[in-house]
């Protein structure tokens, strides 16, 4: 659900809004989403939505007659059915507007969804602001506010945001979308480091536990780590498509007190080398890795795999999660070009027992040289380490290419090698398949290659160890957890 311009007019009759201050009952400045998300509600009436928005009034309305001429003890369970009702519309906005217009019992339940995300997309009718001294009452159920640009930290617009972000009173995710290199602005607007000073100038912002920031423009690491820093409560950091920055050389400046205490990191480069970051992180480890429990490198390059597996050891033992997504250039396995080298001499990862290690692997036509490496990762390991660890997740993901018959038998044998490692590190390893299935190709079928796999994994079933999912491939959709649909085949 999402807040945005279009304001849906409320009920009054059945109560007071004047008296209830989260009731909107105003044109201007109470404002709800106006996009259908996909529901499992009334799915039958195919898409025009319109009949699900009337058929849930109706029951809506003739459920508040029930309910008024129901006797006080039943009534508690009513209003129980009539929330847990809600609770299930809550990724339809279009039912929960139906809902709210009933009466106060059922409003009070669908705010609860209808506030929680706020979606700015123009700080010129950001009229979400208003909620601040309309309704404030309706500040306790945000829960996501996304900017779609920079432009509400420009000095014509922050002193709105500001008093916005500083009255949330919930945890909160803050999402920023750094548009600069997409949008034309003049430089002294669209730079990172012009809009920052206005944003850490202010109080901290309490509210706030996870920032996300897609495609961010930093040019060093400075500037993204003073606006992790004024975020004292912030625990979670998911940055997508980020590209590399420089580390100053500039001594370490200490940390203020109270310094945020990240516990989840996300980062997802953006076809980068991102050395200067991780560089940075290390630099800082009070603040970043001292405390992590959950570390997720995505779309990492060869080259920097070092240095990821640096970050990870440089952590506590309480890491609980650590999830490496090693791939090539997307432009380079379309032509087929083998540009890049893995590095031959690598760090052992140092990882306790309870960390659950999840490696992704690319189906395509350089998955053998990987398996490889690992292998020869994973025999450092054992070297290293007496440690068994508890579980070790391989997502394999359809690419551009496929994987070739000619490829098979020697993709068999390093299976069997990394089969025989695996059961002497872990006590449970789980293959999961998300294949791209093409409808005419060159290569194996999706079959041939998962039983290949499977057939080589000798040492690991002989355990009883191993597990094999398959799922959709669907871009963008995680594989952990599991989503729907997954289903076990070994």
């Amino acid at each position: 659900m999402s807040i945005s311009s279009t304001a849906i007019p409320m009920r009054t009759d059945s109560y007071d809004a004047n008296t209830e201050a989260s009731c909107p009952g105003d044109h201007s400045t109470r404002t709800f989403s106006h996009y259908y998300n996909s529901s499992n509600f009334l799915q039958g009436f195919g898409p025009n939505t319109w009949w699900k928005d009337l058929l849930v009034f109706t029951w809506a309305a003739y459920t508040e007659m029930a309910y008024q001429s129901s006797f006080r003890s039943t009534a508690m369970y009513l209003q129980e059915l009539i929330d847990e009702i809600v609770d299930y519309l809550h990724d339809s906005p279009s039912a929960l507007k139906a809902c709210s217009l009933v009466a106060r019992k059922f409003y009070l339940r669908t705010r609860v969804h209808l506030f929680r995300k706020a979606d700015c997309d123009d700080p010129e009718s950001a009229r979400i602001f208003n909620i601040v001294h309309d309704s404030p009452a309706l500040l306790q159920y945000i829960k996501r506010v996304q900017f779609r640009c920079l432009d509400f930290f420009l000095p014509k617009h922050q002193a709105t945001t500001f008093e916005f972000l500083h009255s949330l009173l919930s945890p909160m995710t803050l999402s920023l979308w750094d548009d600069s290199a997409l949008v034309i602005y003049s430089r002294e607007e669209c730079q990172w480091d012009h809009i920052l000073p206005s944003f850490v100038s202010s109080a901290p912002y309490l509210a706030i536990t996870r920032l996300e920031v897609e495609h961010p423009q930093w040019t060093d690491f400075q500037e993204f780590h003073q606006t992790v820093l004024s975020l004292p409560n912030v625990t979670e950091l998911y940055i997508s498509e980020l590209s590399d920055v420089i580390t100053n050389n500039d001594p370490v400046v200490p940390v203020p007190t109270p310094a945020p205490c990240i516990r989840k990191l996300y980062v997802e480069v953006a076809w980068d080398t991102l050395l200067g970051f991780w560089e940075g992180l290390h630099s800082y480890r009070s603040v970043y890795l001292q405390h992590l429990e959950e570390f997720h490198a995505m779309n990492t390059s060869p080259e920097e795999l070092d240095a990821v597996f640096r970050t990870a050891n440089s952590t506590l033992n309480g890491l609980k999660v650590l999830e490496i997504n090693c791939i090539q250039d997307p432009c380079l396995a379309i032509f087929g070009l083998e540009s890049f080298n893995l590095p031959s001499d690598i760090s052992p990862l140092h990882l306790n027992p309870n960390t659950e290690l999840r490696v992704i692997l690319s189906l395509d036509h350089d998955m053998l040289r990987f398996i490889r490496w690992w292998v020869k990762c994973f025999k450092g390991i054992e070297k290293e380490s007496s440690t068994v660890m508890e579980r070790l997740t391989i997502d394999f993901m359809g690419h551009v290419s496929t994987i070739t018959p000619e490829q098979l038998e020697p993709l068999k044998r390093a299976f069997e090698e990394l089969s025989d490692l695996l059961s002497k590190l872990f006590r449970n390893v789980d293959l999961v398949f998300q294949v791209m299935n093409y409808p005419v190709h060159w290569g194996l079928c999706t079959g041939c290659l998962e039983g290949a796999i499977i057939d080589a994994c000798d040492a690991l079933k002989e355990k009883e160890m191993l597990r094999v999912f398959e799922m959709k491939y669907t871009p963008g959709v995680p594989a952990f957890p599991f989503p729907p649909g997954t289903r076990r085949i070994f």
